[in-house]
């Protein structure tokens, strides 16, 4: 009787942490909320024409830059630096998009050319 107790125990222990851990991921990439992705799907479904116009209605987070600045890259290249970042998403047609991403501060820092500091997250486009 003991010993089915301490199985039983042990068996509700380890269900209510692999519960917790789903609820606290929510099914998510690591590191992250749900928000840190828009796919090809939920851009050519935003009746917008262009990654700015995407960004702007779907993630406006993503373009604030309250505490540090925000890095671009296109297709792993980093954009932006003598042109607004606005200018190069206008630029880019919600048509020709695959996937666009949010990297966090300390992710984003470890991008090629980025900023050691300063930095809030970085927005990572990637096109067809």
């Amino acid at each position: 009787m003991k010993n089915r107790l301490r199985v039983l125990a042990v068996s509700l222990m380890v269900l209510s942490v692999a519960f917790l851990t789903a609820c606290a991921s929510g099914g998510e990439r690591s590191g992250g909320s749900m928000y840190q992705e828009i796919t090809s799907e939920e851009a050519q479904q935003a009746n917008v024409s262009t990654a700015y116009e995407l960004i702007e209605r779907h993630r406006a987070q993503w373009l604030r830059t309250g505490s540090g600045q925000v890095l671009l890259y296109v297709n792993g290249t980093r954009q932006g630096q003598g042109v607004g970042i606005r200018q190069v998403l206008e630029g880019i047609p919600v048509s020709s998009i695959q996937l666009i991403e949010w990297a966090e501060e300390t992710e984003a820092r470890r991008l090629p050319q980025a900023p050691s500091s300063n930095v809030r997250g970085a927005i990572l486009v990637t096109t067809r």
